[in-house]
């Protein structure tokens, strides 16, 4: 697998709780980032384009403007950071190096689906990371598209605590490089494929060996310790065309 990051030996996974406001440090709940081979960036490659903008869907499912919905939103902040969801976003922080928090929507389960999520940088740098938690089911099962801070994006599969890489890092003229700035992620799953996008414009796709109905997320996850900071906004979730 193309470039992850060591993580420390996973823990008896809590209960979640909902808890959209500022909370204090909690044990992580699931092994986001299981030990995996060095990462190595290329700093030269760059996607095409490969469609025109637009994200393929058919009738929309749910729009969470951030403002309603609290008490769908089961959260578990990074150590020193916090999760807030208030002014019609939700906040992501964290402080200590190697942190990483998130926040799983417990309603819909989605099989099949187009979603789409606008994220704004506000602290982010180097190879910070944030991004989409996808088909989600506990404990130790889902897909991660990340990006960095750098401009890279990459997918994680985590089946039962093992971490796959199927697009290892690579670097996206559509993600942004250091804050301030501001990406939407999207995301179509129809039966085992998954197509990635960035502002619209495919980026990549995937091949799902066993597709299963989960939840979405949100996540982040600091590199150095420097304060990290993204902001999630207008997620849209439609039937997959």
């Amino acid at each position: 697998m193309g470039g992850c990051f060591p993580a420390p030996s996973p823990e008896a996974p809590p209960t979640l709780t909902a808890a959209p406001l500022p909370q204090e440090t909690a044990t992580p709940t699931v092994v986001w980032f299981p030990p995996t081979p060095t990462r190595t960036p290329r700093p030269t490659a760059v996607h095409t384009p490969t469609a025109p903008a637009g994200i393929p869907h058919g009738a929309l499912i749910l729009s969470d403007a951030f403002a309603n919905s609290a008490a769908l939103w089961l959260s578990n902040p990074a150590p020193g950071g916090r999760i807030v969801l208030e002014g019609g976003e939700l906040t992501l922080t964290a402080q200590q190096p190697r942190a990483y928090g998130f926040a799983v929507r417990s309603q819909p389960l989605l099989r099949d689906f187009a979603v789409q999520v606008e994220a704004g940088l506000n602290l982010c740098q180097g190879l910070d990371e944030y991004g989409l938690i996808l088909r989600y089911t506990p404990p130790n099962n889902f897909y991660r598209f990340a990006l960095s801070c750098d401009g890279q994006m990459r997918v994680d599969r985590i089946y039962n605590g093992t971490a796959t890489s199927p697009q290892p890092w690579n670097f996206s003229g559509q993600a942004p490089r250091g804050a301030p700035g501001s990406v939407s992620l999207g995301v179509r799953a129809t039966g085992k494929e998954i197509a990635f996008y960035l502002n619209g414009i495919l980026q990549f796709t995937v091949h799902d060996p066993a597709p299963a109905a989960g939840e979405l997320g949100l996540f982040v996850r600091s590199d150095a310790g420097t304060p990290l900071s993204i902001s999630f906004r207008n997620l849209q979730v439609w039937e997959s065309e």
